[in-house]
This record gives structure tokens, C-alpha cells and sequence, in this order.
């Protein structure tokens, strides 16, 4: 049989493009055909479709516009915008391939827009009320369904034995319909003895609601009069009724349904039904199960059969056998379970069918579902007894839920309020109807409003799939799940009220109209927790968190939700500082001893210290005053610094042993940005040895200030700055400032890493007012820094950006930098490094102080004006490839300690390359020229004198310093044999124009499988 979701698509399809509904057998056929082929199949029917002689009726002569706009109107229940139509219109595919996109788009959507999961829920019913209605073989027998239509038409209610005991005739084939009509119109004395006329009107009444037509009664009278019997009359009428969807009153055939079924059309069974059937198809014949067995044997169950006895019967059917059922002993147990729990190897077979071999196969079955599905604590022991790893358990049972709710395609959103006892939540999703929802049923949703009306607790251990859920009212709710963080992390837990314990892995954030003054929130211990909240302070004031908020977790939290007090006590004189904080609350952030380090988010700060002054007069008079503190101002020292006598330490160390403080009273500390900071200042820093000091999250925006103020006694190792980039633009960190309040301070280490590997930049403004004698560029994406006023502390910048870096000293003072290297080969320069009007020459580029490479030399990619490729003292360049994107005069590319036998030069613009060796064509040599000039892109090459050949190369001789050596090389672009600004300059120092004419040769540049070469010449190039 073909699986439900193809069942289901193939009468989307259908009904969708020919907008009638089909039998059993079709849409199984069909389904059979899009199981094997997939989405080809899909196509190829809708083609088919289309080219039907009903589709040719319905569509010939249309555009694809207007075929476009009927189907998506049909669909979505709702015209289609202009622009969607435009979209298909003009995205290259056949209007059938488009057809099929809309169709099967919706049907199988399974994100969280409310809008499209509403369409899908109406579009469902649609297809449901085909796919689900009596098709002659009902739970009790098809007997019994006729003997209630026929009652139905008669108006009638006779006893249910009697009707049961007709219908068991009829299937018995004791007695025909005929004959069963005929017994049941003599009880019906009104129907059976009035008039014709009163017949006919009562019929009508009975079966459609309405009075017939002139032309109806009409008809039928003529039928009577010709001598066509009452029996004839019911039995053509309750044909009508069962095959058409769509009799003359719209409403006929539901109530008809209804009448003689119980069910409406399109009504499952109940989902706890369906779902045990779906799950015995899953641990015997390992399928999916089809909509027949679906409806047919998930109403058995509805009507109240035991689940163990219906398995006992599927075990004995024929599928069943040749798929598993015909296993024996530890074998059958493994067919089973491992629909179950995948990992064969996970499991101790031995042991569990030690505990089973005395049950019977169908128990087998029921005791594993029942086990693995239904112990809502997962604390069965009989599968907990026999998994090698245990804590997988959580996990396998998710899957196994997950993979029923996509079989039975449940929705993907849902507004759910808390039921009245533990671990129940209530919704109408999926079922129309209010229940409490399954493990399944929660599987399967992405996003959940839920609002709690009762308090609870609410586990989501199955809830693999959660992105959203919005939790509204003051209830207390308690969130429970047993998995890990790397198989469950909830990207956004919208708090809306403030009674909340969970323990669920995710993003939380509080809302602005919590009063988290008043709050009990609690979050779990060794759970990945990030909690954002924009803070209660207005005008300038302090934030107010009570002091039930608990956090026990390791992640992200914001500062805002850190407070601090400053009371100043006078007593005779005498001054008391006292320092509180609800710091504790959250030490679990700062002194966790594992890799597992916490975050603390100054995105947005808007909080401060409150700070008071008590004076107790001579008198006995006390006096209150408050003093004024400064705004957006975070005290790092509440964390770790010695000063404030560790807050942390000396509450945590006592009363959660797991939790340890690093380094005696000193905690792990960490910052990040998830927005702007609102220039925030964080006082008494001490900075870190390991991870980043600091992480920014995306772009914060050009607007983002956020200063470091370091006390006297920090430590100066390694700071570290992380930079995130925000895909497909650029993102900007704003002003990062470091100040110091200890004379003489030395950062060993600046490292920044820029991360990103598109053609985009990230952005940022640095000042560090301390000594630094390395400041580290490292990533994979282009970073333009700017360097404010305190520039001179500086001593050495090494880069290790792929994608290169702008570095712009701001302030206009020279700065002290010896060098400026890269500590591994550069693969791409994009720019060059500013030095400033007043930087030394070493800054104009790259000091080159190691060379590695795969292939056994070095390629620079992609390298453009301005560059300035420099070796450091005692390097000797390897096989070195320049590929030079652009170099003309004025922004050229230059390269000291150049070897003729060591660089080969690409010029992008020519298609030239400049090779070791004379195997192609010759170098012109121009000569030696003189010049006082000390930088090469000041110096004259001969503007307007004419060069008589392709490539050339000048001479260069500093008047100032004989032992100078440079080469100037041009290639003469537009071959009009005039140097000028649209040709290649290449400056080479250490070579003259002989030793360049007389060692290179130039040739026609190809590539070949991704390998650069020449069209002549042996020269070492490589790819």
C-alpha cells in the first residue's frame, strides 16, 4: 500500500486541478506512482492531468497566468497577489512543475507563518472529506450502514438491535437491501400508507432539508404512476446520497454521514487512535500506514477494541507475516524494537528477552510501545535496564514521535493552554477539537502559544522540532525536558509573565511588561540558558530584579538583570561601605570550571549602581539621601575583583558544590554584544586568560560604544576580541574602547578575530589606552579597523586575515610600529594597510615573515594597488606568485626582495604572465634611471615617452643610496605605446632592469583544470 502523505498528495493533485473528488483505488494507484518516482512523479501527473480530456475541457485556451491564478485560488482558498503569480510567471518552469509547486507547497508546509498554516489546515479538510467518508466498509459491517440510511430517508428510529440484527442479514446475504427496505417502510405506517405526493415531499424532507422542485415531484409521481415501487425510490435516493459530496443541497451528505456513521465527513478517528495505529504499522511491517487501515482500524479502536487484541489480529494477516510477524524468539523481539530504538548495538537483546520470552508476540508489541512511548518520566525500567547508553533513551523517543506526527502530518503551530493536571497541555490543533496533545502531536510543532491558566508542570522532552513558543499568564509553569542541549535548543522562549521554572535548553526573553520586581523565575542548573531582557530602568534609573529570580545555568544573560547597591552608613563619624548584589543569583555564568563558560550581554545596558548615604546625627536624627551615580555602567567587579571581597565565592563555594569559583576569588568572566551597547561603561575589569574577552554577535551597528575601564591590578595577558559577521552585508562593531588606570600597563597580546568568508567587511573602531607589543589580526573575513589617539602604544601588528584588513591610524599622531606581519602565508590581499601621513614606509603593506604552502611555494590572489609585499630581515622568498588584479601607476603593486627565478607575475588586465626563464617572449630594457625620490609610486617613469614593446622594464637607481636596486615593470595594456595610467606598473626592489630583461620572458596567460599556466615557456608556475 502507498503511504498516507502520498495517498493524501495525489488527492491534492487532483482535486486541486480538476476540483473533483476520486475513489480509494485511484488515489492509491497514484500514490503507488509517486512513492517510486518522487517529485518527477508529481510532475509527470500533473502533466497528465492537465492533458486529460477533463483538464483539456477546463483549461484550453488559457494562459498560464490565469491557470496559475485558479489553482492557487483553489488552494489557498484566497486569490493569489500579483506578485506571486509574476513570481512563477517568470521562474523558467513548465506550468505544471508550477502547479505542483503550489499544491504540494502548501500541503507539505511545515514552517510557523500562521497565515499558510491556516490555509493548510482548510486546504486539509478539503482532502480529508474525500480521502475520509464511508466507501462500504464501515467498522459493523456495511449492513447495518444501509439499514440507518434507510431509516435516515424514513424519518424514522426504530430499536438498534432490529436495524444491527437486518444489516448482520444483509452482509449474511440472508436478506437484500430490497427486502430490508420493504421491512422497514411497513414500520413506518405515515411513510408506507399516505399519499404519493405526501411520499415524495416527506422523502425529500428527510433526505435534503428542502421541498422538491415542480419538476422533481413531478418525476418521481410519473415514476410511481408507471408503477415503480416506494423500495425503488428509497434505494435511488441512497445512492445519491452516498456518492455524491455535492447533491442539490450542499449540507445532504454530511448530515447523511453523520446520520448512519457517527463521523462527519473528513473526521479521523481520535489522534491517540491514530497514533497507536501508526505506530503498530512502524514496529511490524516498518511503514508508513495507509488512510484505509488508518480510518478502518482506528475506529475499531474508537469503538472501543482493545489495542492488544487488534494487534493480536494484524500479527496473523498476511503483510504482517511476510514483513516480521512470522519471526520467532530473540529475532521478532529485534524486528520490533529496532523500529523503535535503531542502535542494535545500543541494546542488551540477551537481557531483554529475558524479560519478555514468556509473553505472547502480540504483547511483545503492546509492552514495548506502551514502555517506550507512554512513561512520561522515561523512567521505564525495562528500557532504561537494557540500553548500553542510557541517555539516549530521550532522544530515540523523540525521534520515534517525530516520525508519527510526520506520517500523520500534523500541524507545525498551535496555541496551547495548560490542562489541569501535570504534563498536560490543551489545544484544538490537528483535530479541530479540544484534547490534551500527544508527545506526537508536540514532536512535530515549531512554534506554541501557550498560555498558563493553571499551575503545572509541562514536559517537552519530544518537542525536538520547538523554534518559538510564547508563554503568556502569571501561573506557575514548570518547562521539563530530558534531552541534551545538542539534540533540543529553543531559538526563542518568549516570557509574557513571570512565574516561570524551566529547564529547557533555549533563548529567553522576558518582555517588557513583566515586572521581574515581583518575579519568581528560576532556571535550571547545567542547562545552556540565554536569558535577554532590555531592563525596567526609565530616566536614567536602576534596574529592579527580585530576588526570586534564580539562575542556575550556563549561557548568555544580560547585565540588566545584575544589580548593584552602594549604602554609605556615618555614625559618629565614623564611614561604612556596604556593597550588595543579587550577583549570586547568577554566579553560575562567571564560575563554572569546565569549558562550558558563560556570557555576559551589555547589548543595550541601561542600567547603574544605587547608591544611598546614611547619617546618624549627635541628635539620634538619621538622614537618607541618594547619590547620584553614573548611567549605563556596569561594575565588573562584582565578579572577580579582589575589592569586592569575591560576592560570588563566598555565597557559591558553600551551597552548590558542582559549581567552582576559578582562580581563588576570581570568576570566569566573559562579555558580548547581542545589540548596540548604549555607550556603556564597564568599571573595575579585570580581563582573562582563556576564550574570548569580549564576542560580538552580529552587527551592532556603527552607533554601538562600549568602554573597558581596567583597574590598577588587572592582568595584562591576551585580550581577545571576537568579531561575527552578519551574512550578506557589512557588519560594524562600533567603538570598542580599553582604558587603563594602571600607569605602564602592558597588553602582552591584542588579538582580534574577524570572522566571515564572504566579500563583505566588518567594521571596527578601536582606542586601547595601554601598551601593546602585539596587536593580532586573524579570520577569514576583510576587517577595516581604525586605531584611535593612543596608536603609539603599539608595538608590532601581525596579520593573519585571508581576505585582508584596512588599518587607518586615526588622530594624526606617528605611530611607534616596527612591523606589520602576517605569522602564515597569505592566500588573498584585497588592500593595503594605511599607515597615515606620518606612518613609517614598513606600514604601507605586509611584512612577510614566514611562508607556507601545500603546493611548495606561495600564491598571493586577487592583489590590487597599494600593496606592498615586504620580507622581513632573513626570509628568502620561496616560489612566490603575485596574481595582480589591478597595479597602475599611482596605485601599484610593489615587491622587495624580488628574484627573477623566484616570482612569476599574473596581470589580470592583460592576460600576461611574467615568468622565470627565456622561453617566451623578450623583455624590453629601457635602462637605468636616477631619482632623489624614496617612495616608487612618487617616482617618474618616463610619463609620455614611447615604448616600443609589449612589456618593458625601467631601471631605478636612488641618487641618495647607490645600493638601492629597483626595477619598474610595464605592460603596455591598450597598445598604444605610451606609458599612461591604464597600464600595468609593477615595482620590483632588488633587481635591476637587466637582470629582469636578460632572466624573465613574458607570455599569453591560459588555465587548464583550474591550473594557471602559459602558452610557452617551463617556468615554475603552479595552480
Amino acid at each position: 500500500m502507498a503511504s498516507l502523505i502520498s495517498q493524501k498528495t495525489s488527492v491534492a493533485l487532483i482535486w486541486s486541478i480538476l476540483e473533483r473528488n476520486t475513489t480509494s483505488e485511484t488515489y492509491e494507484y497514484v500514490g503507488r506512482l509517486i512513492e517510486r518516482g518522487g517529485e518527477s512523479a508529481v510532475v509527470a501527473y500533473t502533466t497528465a492531468l492537465f492533458n486529460s480530456e477533463e483538464g483539456t475541457a477546463l483549461y484550453s485556451g488559457r494562459s498560464d497566468e490565469e491557470i496559475l491564478n485558479i489553482i492557487y485560488s483553489r488552494v489557498y482558498a484566497v486569490p493569489a497577489e500579483q506578485q506571486v503569480i509574476d513570481a512563477y510567471l517568470s521562474n523558467g518552469k513548465t506550468i505544471a512543475e508550477n502547479t505542483s509547486e503550489i499544491i504540494i507547497g502548501l500541503l507539505s508546509y511545515s514552517g510557523t507563518d500562521h497565515g499558510v498554516v491556516d490555509a493548510q489546515s482548510v486546504f486539509d479538510s478539503k482532502i480529508n472529506k474525500i480521502m475520509v467518508t464511508w466507501d462500504g466498509q464501515p467498522v459493523n459491517g456495511s449492513g447495518i450502514i444501509e439499514m440507518r440510511g434507510v431509516n435516515y430517508l424514513l424519518g424514522a428510529s426504530p430499536d438498534n438491535e432490529e436495524m444491527a440484527a437486518w444489516g448482520n442479514k444483509i452482509d449474511n446475504h440472508e436478506v437484500t437491501l430490497s427486502e430490508g427496505i420493504a421491512h422497514f417502510l411497513i414500520l413506518s405506517p405515515e411513510m408506507n400508507n399516505g399519499t404519493d405526493e405526501f411520499f415524495i415531499s416527506k422523502l425529500f424532507d428527510n433526505a435534503i432539508d428542502r421541498a422538491p422542485s415542480v419538476t422533481e415531484k413531478e418525476a418521481y409521481l410519473t415514476q410511481l404512476a408507471e408503477g415503480v415501487s416506494r423500495n425503488s425510490i428509497i434505494s435511488d435516493m441512497l445512492d445519491d446520497l452516498k456518492n455524491s459530496t455535492e447533491p442539490v443541497n450542499g449540507k445532504n451528505h454530511d448530515a447523511y454521514i453523520h446520520a448512519v456513521t457517527g463521523y462527519i465527513p473528513g473526521e479521523l478517528p481520535g489522534v491517540n487512535y491514530q497514533e497507536q495505529m501508526v505506530a503498530i504499522y512502524l514496529a511490524l511491517p516498518h511503514r508508513d500506514i495507509d488512510n484505509k487501515a488508518l480510518v478502518y482500524y482506528g475506529r475499531i479502536l474508537e469503538k472501543g477494541k482493545s489495542y492488544h487484541d487488534l494487534i493480536d489480529f494484524l500479527i496473523g494477516t498476511k503483510e504482517f507475516q511476510n514483513k516480521g510477524a512470522n519471526l520467532n524468539g530473540i529475532d521478532y523481539l529485534k524486528h520490533v524494537f529496532s523500529a523503535l530504538y535503531p542502535n542494535e548495538n545500543a541494546v542488551n537483546y540477551e537481557k531483554l528477552w529475558e524479560s519478555l520470552e514468556s509473553k505472547s508476540k502480540s504483547e511483545i508489541v503492546e509492552i514495548l510501545l506502551n514502555e517506550f512511548r507512554y512513561k512520561s518520566d522515561y523512567s521505564s525500567e525495562l528500557i532504561v535496564g537494557v540500553l548500553k547508553f542510557s541517555s539516549n533513551y530521550y532522544a530515540q523517543s523523540a525521534n520515534f514521535e517525530e516520525k508519527i506526527g510526520n506520517i500523520l502530518g500534523y500541524k507545525t503551530t498551535a496555541t496551547l493552554s495548560s490542562g489541569s493536571k501535570d504534563y498536560s497541555v490543551i489545544g484544538t490543533v490537528n483535530t479541530g477539537k479540544e484534547h490534551s496533545l500527544t508527545f506526537a502531536e508536540l514532536a512535530i510543532l515549531k512554534s506554541i502559544n501557550l498560555y498558563a491558566i493553571n499551575n503545572i508542570k509541562i514536559d517537552l522532552t519530544t518537542a525536538k522540532n520547538l523554534m518559538e513558543l510564547n508563554v503568556y499568564g502569571d501561573k506557575l509553569t514548570e518547562f521539563i525536558s530530558h534531552v541534551a542541549s545538542t539534540t533540543q535548543f529553543v531559538n526563542k522562549i518568549n516570557l509574557h509573565g513571570a512565574n516561570i521554572t524551566s529547564s529547557m535548553n533555549g533563548n529567553y526573553h522576558i518582555s517588557p511588561e513583566v515586572d521581574l520586581s515581583l518575579a519568581k523565575i528560576n532556571f535550571g542548573f547545567n542547562n545552556k540558558i540565554n536569558v535577554f531582557w532590555n531592563g525596567n530602568s526609565v530616566d536614567g534609573g536602576a534596574n529592579h530584579v527580585s530576588n526570586d529570580f534564580i539562575y542556575k545555568g550556563y549561557g548568555t544573560i544580560s547585565a540588566n538583570l545584575i544589580t548593584k547597591q552602594i549604602t554609605s552608613t556615618e555614625i559618629n563619624g565614623v564611614v561604612t561601605n556596604t556593597i550588595s548584589s543579587n550577583i549570586a543569583n547568577f554566579a553560575s555564568v562567571f564560575t563554572y570550571d569546565t569549558l562550558s563558560l558563560g556570557w555576559l550581554d551589555l547589548g543595550g545596558y541601561v542600567g547603574k549602581t544605587e547608591a544611598y548615604r546614611i547619617i546618624q546625627k549627635p541628635d539620634g536624627s538619621v538622614s537618607h539621601e541618594t547619590i547620584a551615580t553614573q548611567n549605563h555602567t556596569f561594575d565588573a567587579g562584582l565578579i572577580n575583583s579582589p575589592g569586592h571581597e569575591g560576592l560570588i565565592a563566598s555565597v557559591w563555594k558553600n551551597n552548590i558544590p558542582e559549581v567552582r569559583v576559578s582562580n581563588g576569588n576570581q570568576a570566569i568572566m566573559s562579555f558580548t554584544l547581542s545589540k548596540k551597547a548604549d555607550d556603556v561603561h564597564v568599571l573595575n575589569y579585570w580581563n582573562r586568560v582563556d576564550n574570548y574577552d569580549l564576542q560580538l554577535t552580529g552587527d551592532v551597528t556603527s552607533e554601538n560604544k562600549l568602554t573597558f575601564h581596567l583597574t590598577g591590578n588587572a592582568l595584562y595577558p591576551t585580550q581577545s576580541l571576537g568579531l561575527y559577521h552578519t551574512p550578506g552585508k557589512d557588519t560594524y562593531a562600533g567603538s570598542i574602547n580599553y582604558i587603563s588606570e594602571q600607569l605602564g600597563a602592558v597588553f602582552d597580546n591584542f588579538d582580534i578575530y574577524s570572522y566571515g568568508n564572504d566579500q563583505y567587511s566588518n567594521h571596527l573602531d578601536l582606542r586601547i589606552d595601554a601598551q601593546v607589543n602585539s596587536l593580532s589580526i586573524n579570520g577569514m573575513r576583510h576587517l577595516d579597523l581604525n586605531i584611535n589617539s593612543y596608536s603609539d602604544y603599539i608595538s608590532k601588528i601581525v596579520i593573519n586575515v585571508s581576505r585582508g584588513v584596512d588599518i587607518d591610524f586615526k588622530g594624526g599622531l606617528k605611530p611607534s610600529v616596527s612591523d606589520v606581519a602576517t605569522s602564515t602565508n597569505l592566500d588573498v590581499i584585497t588592500k593595503s594597510i594605511e599607515g597615515g601621513s606620518s606612518a613609517p614606509g614598513s606600514l604601507q603593506g605586509m611584512l612577510i615573515v614566514n611562508e607556507v604552502s601545500s603546493s611548495g611555494g606561495s600564491k598571493f590572489s586577487n592583489v590590487s594597488g597599494e600593496v606592498y609585499l615586504n620580507y622581513a630581515e632573513g626570509i628568502v622568498p620561496s616560489n612566490t606568485i603575485i596574481d595582480i588584479e589591478r597595479s597602475v601607476y599611482g596605485s601599484e603593486v610593489v615587491i622587495n626582495k624580488f628574484s627573477t627565478e623566484k616570482f612569476s607575475l599574473i596581470d589580470q588586465q592583460s592576460d600576461i604572465v611574467i615568468l622565470s626563464g627565456l622561453n617566451g617572449h623578450e623583455i624590453k630594457d629601457y635602462g637605468t634611471i636616477l631619482s632623489s625620490q624614496t617612495e616608487p609610486h612618487n617616482f617618474n617613469v618616463r610619463i609620455g615617452v614611447g615604448l616600443s614593446d609589449k612589456v618593458g622594464v625601467f631601471g631605478y637607481s636612488n641618487a641618495n643610496n647607490q645600493s638601492v636596486k629597483m626595477s619598474a615593470i610595464v605592460i603596455d595594456n591598450n597598445d598604444d605605446h605610451i606609458f599612461d595610467v591604464n597600464d600595468t606598473l609593477i615595482i620590483a626592489y632588488d633587481v635591476n632592469s637587466h637582470d629582469v630583461a636578460n632572466g624573465m620572458s613574458y607570455n599569453t596567460l591560459l588555465v587548464t583544470n583550474g591550473v594557471v599556466k602559459a602558452q610557452e615557456g617551463t617556468g615554475f608556475l603552479f595552480s
